[in-house]
Order: C-alpha cells, then structure tokens, then sequence
C-alpha cells in the first residue's frame, strides 16, 4: 500500500504553499512597472492571502495548528516598528535619486 498523507500534512503544505503565493505575487508587483500588471498581482496576493487564511481556520478547528496569542505589549512594538519603517522609506522615496533601484520591465 503506498503511503498516505495525512489531512493534517496536506492542510500545511496547501496552507505553506499560500504562503508561498502571496509572497511571489507581492515582490512580482513590486516589480512589475505596469499598472494593470501590478495590480494583477497585487489581487493574486491578496487572494492568496484569503485563500491561507480559510485553510488555517480549518486547522485551527480541528486542533492541527494552535497560533500564539499575541500580547498588548508586543502588537504595539510591532505597530511602532512598522510606523518607524514606513517613515523611514518615505523618507528614502524623497531623497535625490529616490532611494530606489530602477525597476525591471516585466
């Protein structure tokens, strides 16, 4: 008999390769220098995103993923961290020669 996954394999390899998707979609539309294109990838993210999310839901229900709970202390690290990084590429945008590399045309 050949070996057989189990649900809870194929939830975390369908839920890693979402992950993956979004991931490749979000630098894809960082890239792309055509509107209409960006924003193609731009949607693929953020189905990919949704997509994730409903299969991590089912693991969450039937006990094969537990996510940490996250506390107050540390969302506002986090929130503080990304406004810190945010001003600072704003910044880096506004600087003669934009702080950026010229983009590939995709």
């Amino acid at each position: 008999m050949p070996d057989m996954m189990s649900d809870m394999a194929i939830a975390m390899r369908c839920s890693n390769s979402l992950k993956m998707e979004a991931m490749q979609a979000a630098m894809a539309a960082c890239e792309s220098s055509d509107p209409s294109l960006r924003q193609h990838f731009v949607q693929a993210c953020a189905d990919a995103i949704r997509a994730q999310e409903q299969v991590a839901r089912i693991m969450i229900q039937r006990g094969w993923y537990v996510p940490a709970q996250a506390n107050g202390a540390n969302l506002q690290q986090v929130q503080g961290n990304l406004s810190q990084w945010a001003g600072m590429m704003a910044g880096a945008a506004m600087a003669p020669g934009g702080g950026a590399e010229p983009r590939a045309q995709i």
